[in-house]
């Protein structure tokens, strides 16, 4: 966590908070087993406040992964914070998307998505999910096709860039 609030300091942003993901699952080690995750809450420009100011800084959530990316979210825990930080029709970026949960979070909250990934194949899964979501969240009466949309543009713009 050090290097990325370091980082994440360095370029201008500023630390609201920990939050804390309780996963009841723990990873061993040779250490304390480590069955928490902890993400950095950072704003960049005027204080905002959450939606929900009653919400707590530390969230027990069991999911099963989806996928067999090692380092999966998931996503329910994801849209949380998403609904709680941010308006319909924002903007959420993540520039590590690997399976694609963020993104499948954001298209079930109705926001847009911008999602990086390296490697092809997660790339691929990530895009599928995302284009899911987004087909779920319009039958239920959400936004169209954002995600499909998004998939197609990155994709576009990644067989540019020369990536994939």
């Amino acid at each position: 966590m050090h290097p990325a609030l370091t980082a994440a300091l360095a370029a201008g942003f500023r630390l609201h908070n920990i939050l804390t993901w309780y996963k009841r699952t723990a990873t061993a080690n040779r250490w304390y087993m480590k069955n928490a995750e902890f993400i950095l809450f950072l704003g960049k420009g005027p204080a905002f406040k959450i939606n929900n100011c009653s919400s707590m800084a530390c969230i027990e959530m069991y999911w099963p992964d989806e996928t067999r990316h090692p380092t999966e979210k998931p996503w329910p825990l994801i849209e949380r914070y998403i609904r709680n930080s941010s308006e319909a029709g924002a903007t959420v970026f993540d520039p590590f998307m690997g399976a694609g949960s963020t993104g499948v979070a954001a298209a079930r909250a109705g926001r847009e998505f911008i999602g990086v990934e390296i490697d092809k194949a997660w790339f691929d899964v990530a895009s599928a999910r995302i284009a899911k979501a987004d087909r779920e969240f319009s039958v239920f009466g959400g936004g169209g096709r954002q995600g499909e949309l998004l998939a197609d543009q990155m994709t576009t713009q990644l067989d540019m860039e020369g990536v994939r």
